[in-house]
């Protein structure tokens, strides 16, 4: 299973929605690939929880019962945010790919994370 993951949701929409701009992108590459893939977000909510507030906490604690470590997992961690913010430590047995924020990259990010997944699946 690939995991894309991102930092929170746009209120009222699903992680990396289809209908926003990163959400397309992400699409574009699933769409290129033939593996079970899943878009995820750090944080179910619609706005970044302070840092070790107990909201926080429980938000991580969420996050590792949505997305399971196993010896087949890759998980691509988009943008600085989530990269800080991942519970690296708690994914020993997963591959784990950082990619600048498809919001903010070039046209060809798509190529380039495609690129990137078949050379290291």
């Amino acid at each position: 299973m690939i995991y894309f993951i991102g930092i929170h949701h746009k209120a009222g929409l699903p992680a990396l929605c289809s209908s926003t701009k990163s959400g397309k992108k992400i699409d574009a590459v699933i769409a290129r690939l033939n593996q079970a893939c899943k878009k995820e977000n750090l944080f179910s909510t619609d706005y970044m929880p302070k840092p070790s507030t107990d909201e926080y906490i429980n938000e991580i604690k969420r996050f590792l019962q949505r997305v399971p470590q196993s010896d087949d997992c890759t998980i691509v961690l988009l943008g600085k945010m989530v990269v800080d913010h991942f519970p690296h430590g708690e994914y020993k047995k997963c591959k784990i790919i950082t990619f600048r924020h498809p919001s903010f990259s070039p046209p060809s990010f798509v190529d380039n994370v495609v690129g990137l997944l078949l050379q290291n699946n």
